[in-house]
């Protein structure tokens, strides 16, 4: 069968917030963390970012930025945390437009998370 792109995560790579832009070649891959409100989307955003729980984790924002190595070449992985922005709401045309990738996340304690998670494939 055929390999996806093989992804390492270099032992110098650093966790940083987004600035909101990048001047170098490297390939930017953007993933947004979608599903409903209080299933976790938040703290796993902070884990990627490497951001303590604490008065870092609510100045850090919801654009988290990481160096990874995919297929030997540099790239930077791009993670959108943006769901409570907007009170709760998808925006679907607009994520669809921004993200090269989606996480879709549940809890498996709350059936009605499931259900909307349901409604947010695409």
């Amino acid at each position: 069968g055929t390999q996806g792109p093989r992804l390492d995560w270099p032992e110098d790579s650093e966790d940083s917030l987004s600035s909101g832009g990048s001047d170098s070649d490297e390939s930017v891959y953007k993933v947004l963390l979608l599903g409903a409100p209080g299933v976790g989307k938040s703290a796993l955003a902070r884990i990627f970012g490497g951001v303590e729980d604490g008065p870092e984790a609510e100045a850090a924002g919801h654009t988290y930025d990481r160096s990874i190595v995919v297929d030997g070449e540099e790239a930077s992985l791009m993670v959108y945390d943006i769901w409570e922005q907007d009170g709760g709401r998808w925006l679907p045309g607009h994520c669809m437009a921004m993200g090269d990738a989606y996480v879709i996340v549940y809890s498996v304690t709350d059936k009605g998370s499931f259900e909307k998670a349901s409604e947010l494939r695409v």
